[in-house]
């Protein structure tokens, strides 16, 4: 979300907004060790192991201290010191963004504050994967790798998914949590109003038995006035037209960011038929700020 501030700057200065999350999903972590699945039995680890793995202090998977959780695995490699192949976005990206930011909350003393980028400079025996697609091909291609990514993509091509221990200390998958309500979970904290200071809402490693530990929450930012019409539009488009508001066509139903929050929170959000029923000049009127992944 916007920074606190950013959000102040912008408040003195006059310019009013609402903050529109419009995704909330997860990041989950696939590996490709041959023999082992995912489910209850399959692979567990902590934000400690992950960012020790990632950061190449941990190269093998028959680790004391993966084994120390996973007792089976040993008897499930091909080989002992089978190798642990790290792959990792090339370039910068949310996901990124959001595991590494993970794992500092899960574990500074080895993922500290500085390691928290989009873009990062990964040690040089690790894998450059570009995109969802390159990161999905990188781990399939070499047995033994481990690599992070949207979860929705990682289970639609079928990589297997590595059971993460969430704040409460059980180990669970993105499937599972979601299946729990452990997704929804960690948006516990976001405002009640659109037009609130968001700085402080932060999805990741939060508290539940079954919460995701790595959820992330995409919005749109946009001036108050633009959400007045647009909401507006999307409402009345099939209803009749008026000229109120002093755009044609329009009849307005919203006149306050807490309304604009009841009514998205108690109606279908705005898909993309909607966006394309806009008149164009609402389209000129509208002020985009921001859109954020």
């Amino acid at each position: 979300p916007m920074s606190t501030n950013d959000y102040n700057t912008l408040s003195a200065a006059g310019v009013g907004f609402v903050h529109l999350p419009f995704v909330l999903g997860a990041i989950s972590v696939f590996h490709s060790i041959p023999n082992v699945t995912d489910g209850v039995g399959g692979l567990n680890l902590t934000s400690c192991l992950l960012a020790r793995i990632f950061w190449r202090n941990i190269t093998v998977w028959d680790h004391p201290d993966i084994l120390a959780i996973n007792p089976n695995l040993s008897s499930q490699l091909p080989n002992s010191s089978f190798p642990i192949t790290v792959a990792h976005r090339r370039l910068g990206s949310s996901s990124t963004a959001s595991f590494t930011a993970y794992m500092n909350a899960g574990c500074p003393q080895f993922w500290p504050a500085d390691r928290v980028k989009k873009e990062l400079s990964w040690p040089a025996d690790t894998v450059e994967c570009e995109g969802s697609g390159g990161m999905t091909k990188c781990i399939r291609d070499t047995p033994g790798t481990i690599g992070y990514i949207d979860s929705g993509h990682g289970h639609s091509e079928g990589l297997v998914e590595i059971e993460l221990q969430n704040k409460d200390g059980n180990y669970l998958s993105s499937k599972e949590a979601s299946a729990r309500g452990g997704i929804g979970a960690a948006a516990g904290g976001i405002p009640s109003s659109a037009d609130a200071d968001f700085g402080n809402v932060n999805l990741l490693n939060q508290p539940g038995a079954d919460t995701w530990p790595i959820v992330t929450l995409s919005y749109v930012y946009v001036r108050n006035v633009t959400i007045f019409y647009f909401i507006t539009m999307s409402q009345n488009d099939q209803e009749g037209r008026s000229s109120d508001a002093g755009v044609p066509g329009l009849r307005p139903r919203c006149r306050s960011p807490t309304q604009i929050t009841h009514l998205l929170q108690n109606t279908t959000w705005i898909n993309h038929r909607s966006v394309h029923s806009v008149t164009p000049e609402l389209y000129l009127r509208t002020e985009l700020i921001k859109s954020m992944d």
